[in-house]
Protein backbone atom coordinates (compact mmCIF):
# COMPACT_ATOMS: atom_id res chain seq x y z
CA UNK A 1 0.00 0.00 0.00
CA UNK A 2 1.08 3.12 -0.77
CA UNK A 3 1.09 6.76 1.97
CA UNK A 4 -1.02 8.26 -1.37
CA UNK A 5 -3.84 5.96 -1.64
CA UNK A 6 -7.06 7.37 -1.47
CA UNK A 7 -8.82 4.70 1.44
CA UNK A 8 -5.42 5.46 3.32
CA UNK A 9 -5.48 9.41 3.10
CA UNK A 10 -9.18 9.23 3.95
CA UNK A 11 -7.85 6.87 7.18
CA UNK A 12 -5.66 9.32 7.98
CA UNK A 13 -7.36 12.24 7.91
CA UNK A 14 -10.70 10.54 9.78
CA UNK A 15 -7.71 9.80 12.90
CA UNK A 16 -6.59 13.08 12.54
CA UNK A 17 -9.97 14.78 12.14
CA UNK A 18 -11.15 12.48 16.13
CA UNK A 19 -8.57 13.19 17.59
CA UNK A 20 -8.87 17.16 16.89
CA UNK A 21 -12.30 16.72 17.92
CA UNK A 22 -11.58 14.87 21.52
CA UNK A 23 -8.89 17.24 22.33
CA UNK A 24 -11.54 20.42 21.47
CA UNK A 25 -14.58 18.29 23.26
CA UNK A 26 -12.29 17.59 26.41
CA UNK A 27 -13.60 21.12 28.27
CA UNK A 28 -17.28 19.21 27.78
CA UNK A 29 -15.92 15.83 28.82
CA UNK A 30 -17.13 14.32 25.45
CA UNK A 31 -15.65 12.10 23.24
CA UNK A 32 -16.10 12.98 19.50
CA UNK A 33 -18.02 9.75 19.48
CA UNK A 34 -20.14 10.88 21.93
CA UNK A 35 -20.36 14.16 20.30
CA UNK A 36 -21.70 12.63 17.00
CA UNK A 37 -24.70 10.93 18.99
CA UNK A 38 -26.01 14.63 20.18
CA UNK A 39 -25.47 16.16 16.33
CA UNK A 40 -27.48 13.23 15.54
CA UNK A 41 -30.53 13.57 18.04
CA UNK A 42 -30.23 17.43 17.01
CA UNK A 43 -30.66 16.87 13.62
CA UNK A 44 -34.03 14.93 14.68
CA UNK A 45 -35.98 17.41 16.32
CA UNK A 46 -33.69 15.83 19.85
CA UNK A 47 -35.17 12.71 20.05
CA UNK A 48 -34.70 9.43 18.41
CA UNK A 49 -35.50 5.71 19.41
CA UNK A 50 -32.43 4.02 20.83
CA UNK A 51 -33.02 1.75 17.23
CA UNK A 52 -33.50 4.40 15.11
CA UNK A 53 -30.34 6.26 16.52
CA UNK A 54 -28.35 2.85 16.23
CA UNK A 55 -29.44 2.84 12.20
CA UNK A 56 -28.95 6.92 11.64
CA UNK A 57 -24.78 5.92 12.99
CA UNK A 58 -24.23 2.75 11.40
CA UNK A 59 -23.15 1.55 14.49
CA UNK A 60 -24.00 -2.06 16.44
CA UNK A 61 -26.30 -1.95 19.83
CA UNK A 62 -23.87 -2.61 22.50
CA UNK A 63 -21.91 0.77 20.66
CA UNK A 64 -24.92 2.48 21.20
CA UNK A 65 -25.89 1.71 24.13
CA UNK A 66 -22.90 2.24 25.82
CA UNK A 67 -22.68 5.58 24.14
CA UNK A 68 -25.74 6.66 25.89
CA UNK A 69 -25.09 5.70 29.45
CA UNK A 70 -22.87 7.34 29.14
CA UNK A 71 -23.86 10.22 27.85
CA UNK A 72 -27.34 10.04 30.09
CA UNK A 73 -24.81 9.71 33.23
CA UNK A 74 -23.01 12.76 32.72
CA UNK A 75 -26.81 14.59 32.18
CA UNK A 76 -26.31 15.43 28.34
CA UNK A 77 -29.31 12.98 27.86
CA UNK A 78 -32.35 10.77 28.80
CA UNK A 79 -34.02 7.70 28.16
CA UNK A 80 -37.46 6.65 28.73
CA UNK A 81 -39.46 3.84 28.12
CA UNK A 82 -41.96 4.37 24.80
CA UNK A 83 -45.20 4.19 26.35
CA UNK A 84 -46.64 3.17 23.18
CA UNK A 85 -44.23 0.28 23.07
CA UNK A 86 -42.37 -0.98 26.03
CA UNK A 87 -39.18 -2.42 24.06
CA UNK A 88 -38.93 0.85 22.62
CA UNK A 89 -36.32 3.41 24.74
CA UNK A 90 -36.49 6.78 23.81
CA UNK A 91 -33.31 9.02 23.41
CA UNK A 92 -33.39 12.50 23.96
CA UNK A 93 -31.30 15.84 24.34
CA UNK A 94 -31.42 16.87 28.02
CA UNK A 95 -30.91 20.54 29.16
CA UNK A 96 -27.50 20.56 29.79
CA UNK A 97 -27.10 19.46 26.09
CA UNK A 98 -29.19 22.60 25.05
CA UNK A 99 -27.69 24.99 27.11
CA UNK A 100 -24.13 23.74 25.34
CA UNK A 101 -25.46 23.87 21.77
CA UNK A 102 -24.24 27.12 20.35
CA UNK A 103 -20.55 26.14 22.13
CA UNK A 104 -20.87 22.67 20.59
CA UNK A 105 -22.06 24.29 16.79
CA UNK A 106 -19.55 26.56 16.75
CA UNK A 107 -16.53 23.15 17.77
CA UNK A 108 -17.54 21.68 14.86
CA UNK A 109 -17.50 24.44 13.05
CA UNK A 110 -14.03 25.12 13.30
CA UNK A 111 -13.09 21.52 12.77
CA UNK A 112 -15.12 21.92 9.42
CA UNK A 113 -12.95 24.95 8.29
CA UNK A 114 -9.96 23.26 9.53
CA UNK A 115 -10.48 20.30 7.08
CA UNK A 116 -11.40 22.97 4.34
CA UNK A 117 -9.30 25.34 4.87
CA UNK A 118 -7.71 27.11 1.68
CA UNK A 119 -10.38 25.62 -0.41
CA UNK A 120 -12.95 27.84 -2.39
CA UNK A 121 -16.82 27.01 -1.93
CA UNK A 122 -17.09 25.37 -4.89
CA UNK A 123 -14.10 22.87 -4.22
CA UNK A 124 -15.89 22.41 -1.11
CA UNK A 125 -18.87 21.48 -2.74
CA UNK A 126 -16.80 18.90 -5.41
CA UNK A 127 -15.23 17.64 -2.58
CA UNK A 128 -18.20 17.08 -0.33
CA UNK A 129 -19.77 15.30 -3.60
CA UNK A 130 -17.20 13.44 -4.76
CA UNK A 131 -17.21 11.58 -0.61
CA UNK A 132 -20.60 11.28 -1.08
CA UNK A 133 -20.58 9.22 -3.68
CA UNK A 134 -17.71 7.32 -2.40
CA UNK A 135 -19.49 6.59 0.68
CA UNK A 136 -22.32 5.29 -1.43
CA UNK A 137 -20.01 2.98 -3.52
CA UNK A 138 -18.85 1.35 -0.27
CA UNK A 139 -21.53 1.32 2.07
CA UNK A 140 -22.92 -1.76 3.38
CA UNK A 141 -26.17 -3.11 2.49
CA UNK A 142 -26.83 -1.87 -1.14
CA UNK A 143 -29.28 -4.37 -2.79
CA UNK A 144 -27.50 -6.72 -5.13
CA UNK A 145 -24.28 -6.29 -3.52
CA UNK A 146 -22.02 -7.87 -1.23
CA UNK A 147 -20.65 -5.43 1.65
CA UNK A 148 -16.31 -4.62 0.93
Amino acid sequence: MQNNDIGYLIKKIGLLQKAGMDASLQEYDLTSSQFRVLIVLHKHGGSLTQKELEEELGVSHPTVSGLVKRLEKQGYLFVATDPSDRRNRIVSLSEKTKDAEEDLRLQRQKAEEKLTEGMSEEEVKILRGYLERMYENIRPNREGEEVC
